[in-house]
């Protein structure tokens, strides 16, 4: 991979983003659990930069795609896709913000069957370069497996409709 390709997360910025130049470089992502209990090795994946407002911080929250579908640290029981997000958390030192957040959205949900990310901090490299410690996510996406949707039908004169909404107060 290219030195240019290597530092695609320090060029960007959000009017980059509402411009549409944001687009997927070549990576090999290595990934770490930060209890050493999990490691996925040197992965050939396409990244890009993420978010909104978190684009303006010098840690920049990644979004991953690979080419088959992948597990990663065993999230969601192991299940294999292609998009997974890891996110930065530059603004929040403690890095508990978010983990906190999630354990306390599946605690709450998952009883009743409903969906919340999985999670868990992990070490990252990039093309052999370390960048920190990041939050595994899951990509939010209606797909089996992450967030499943009832489809409305055209003309369809039911009041039951499904919704994926996302608090972004910058967006």
């Amino acid at each position: 991979t290219s030195e240019e390709d290597s530092d695609f997360i320090w060029r960007y910025s959000r009017s980059d983003k509402q411009a549409g130049l944001i687009d997927y470089v070549p990576a090999q992502i290595t990934v770490a659990r930060c209890d050493a209990k999990d490691r996925l090795y040197a992965v050939d994946a396409q990244v890009k930069v993420r978010g909104n407002y978190t684009l303006e911080y010098m840690k920049k929250s990644i979004r991953i795609k690979f080419d088959k579908p992948q597990s990663m640290m065993q999230l969601n029981n192991g299940k294999k896709f292609k998009n997974w997000v890891l996110l930065a958390d530059w603004k929040d030192l403690s890095l508990l913000n978010n983990p906190v957040s999630f354990y306390l959205g599946n605690a709450i949900l998952e009883p009743d069957g409903y969906y919340c990310t999985d999670y868990c901090p992990v070490e990252v490299y990039v093309n052999n370069t370390y960048w920190g410690v990041y939050l595994l996510v899951e990509q939010q996406e209606v797909k089996s497996g992450r967030t499943s949707l009832h489809e409305t039908k055209k003309n369809q004169k039911s009041w039951a409709s499904s919704y994926l909404f996302e608090l972004d107060g910058y967006a």
